[in-house]
């Protein structure tokens, strides 16, 4: 069983470094310091190391990656790489440095790291696969580690909405919550808006636009988010404010960074948007995924893209009834 193999590792290593992808979202962090929380409370003696950049957001209740990480300690850890799917988008190039590699990740599979690889395209969340793992060795789960995988597992689910909520998710969410998650503070956390977000919010769902296909999409400018003082992050990670439209099959979101490239989140009610995503760089699930642009034409040209794919299923249905 993949669950124990993987397990073995951890138990045989004396030094950690766990990864994740780029910009993290609720699950890229949560499988990080979930799994890292799991291996320090079973194996106290252990050294383990997040890498990649602190999130200004999830740091707040999870805590901080290891910024000053040295060379030498990637070389002599095993590595975890979660929660992503090509190499590129990895936090932290440094991986490359061990010679020991896991990788965990529940998106489609794109291309190997090396090593152990567990990819599940059937779990919602990488923290819903963490969490099995746990359950599958019988190892200990305290209320830090809980939190942060639960949390992975409702951001990726969008509280248990979207299509891939299996009853898998829910037992295994229901399990953590055995362990002490307190779901009132984490889900104020979550989903609480300042003034000025509910503002920006208000302000695309008044101004938004749809292509002639259905796809509903915002360009937000540096300009614009400095008049709501927003970051690009926040900017594009809003998308789902577009969510169920009548007659809009994907909703997209363009946000300029501050290098003048283009950061793009996609969603989508049935149609694979990660073809779109993965064509410009970027990745992700079928009915989410994202990717960053160099230029407001490029993002122009995927936003064509996207209605080409709906015009496409539009005309297939037609052809079939």
């Amino acid at each position: 069983m993949i669950t124990k193999k993987i397990w073995q590792e951890i138990r045989k290593a004396e030094s950690i470094v766990i990864f994740r992808h780029i910009k993290p979202d609720g699950d890229a962090y949560g499988a990080q310091m979930g799994l890292k929380e799991l291996i320090t409370f079973n194996f106290p003696t252990k050294k383990v190391y997040c890498a990649g950049e602190i999130s200004s957001h999830w740091s707040k209740i999870m805590g901080d990656t290891d910024t000053d990480l040295s060379d030498e300690i990637i070389k002599q850890s095993l590595v975890i790489i979660l929660d992503v799917a090509n190499k590129a988008r990895i936090d932290d190039q440094r991986f490359l440095f061990s010679s020991k590699i896991i990788k965990i990740d529940h998106h489609i599979f794109v291309e190997e790291f090396g090593g152990i690889e567990w990819v599940d395209t059937s779990s919602m969340a990488t923290c819903e696969m963490i969490t099995k793992m746990a359950f599958d060795n019988n190892a200990k789960i305290n209320s830090k580690a809980a939190t942060n995988l639960y949390c992975g597992i409702i951001t990726d689910s969008g509280r248990f909405l979207f299509s891939n909520t299996t009853a898998q998710t829910l037992i295994y969410a229901a399990k953590l919550i055995d362990k002490g998650v307190d779901i009132n503070n984490l889900y104020s956390f979550i989903y609480e808006n300042t003034e000025k977000e509910v503002r920006f919010k208000g302000y695309c769902q008044l101004n938004y636009k749809t292509t002639e296909h259905g796809v509903a999409y915002m360009f937000i400018t540096s300009e614009l988010r400095k008049q709501f003082n927003i970051n690009e992050n926040y900017g594009a990670g809003s998308v789902n404010v577009l969510s169920n439209i009548e007659g809009v099959n994907i909703h997209v979101f363009f946000s300029e960074k501050e290098d003048g490239k283009v950061k793009v989140e996609l969603r989508s009610k049935a149609l694979p948007v990660n073809i779109i995503a993965t064509k410009y760089g970027g990745g992700g699930h079928k009915l989410a995924s994202g990717a960053i642009v160099p230029s407001w034409e490029i993002a122009e040209q995927l936003l064509k893209d996207l209605d080409d794919l709906c015009k496409e299923s539009a005309e297939h249905y037609e052809a079939i009834f």
